[in-house]
């Protein structure tokens, strides 16, 4: 499945049209809801796949965002073999999700300020 066919099958699959109340309470005439493509096993496993192609070599550990993020980021997990961290409630930094997590709680993650994103490093010996 090409780029193109992909993202139109996951619009066709996720827009959903009627009146819908957004949370800023405006009224829109379309809504597109990301779970019904996450439900999808196969449209989600064909993200996935496509996702791939742009994890860096060398990454070890994946991170997603809670509740849209988990199925994505678990789905990636099994396509690339690499391990996920997944959370289910508010951390203050990312040092948390790493240190609960056993797979990875001999790796540190560094903050990048330049574009705001946590990596791992190896923790100095």
């Amino acid at each position: 499945m090409t780029k193109r066919e992909l993202a139109k099958k996951i619009f066709e699959v996720s827009i959903l049209k009627g009146e819908f109340r957004l949370r800023s309470g405006q009224i829109s005439i379309e809504y597109f809801d990301k779970y019904l493509f996450e439900s999808d096993p196969s449209l989600l496993r064909a993200i996935a796949e496509e996702m791939l192609q742009l994890v860096p070599t060398g990454v070890e550990g994946l991170a997603g965002l809670e509740m849209g993020g988990i199925p994505l980021v678990t789905m990636l997990s099994q396509v690339s073999g690499i391990p996920a961290l997944v959370g289910y409630r508010r951390r203050t930094c990312a040092e948390d999700l790493f240190s609960e997590n056993p797979v990875f709680s001999a790796i540190k993650p560094r903050h990048d300020r330049a574009d705001n994103s946590y990596r791992l490093a190896q923790p100095s010996r």
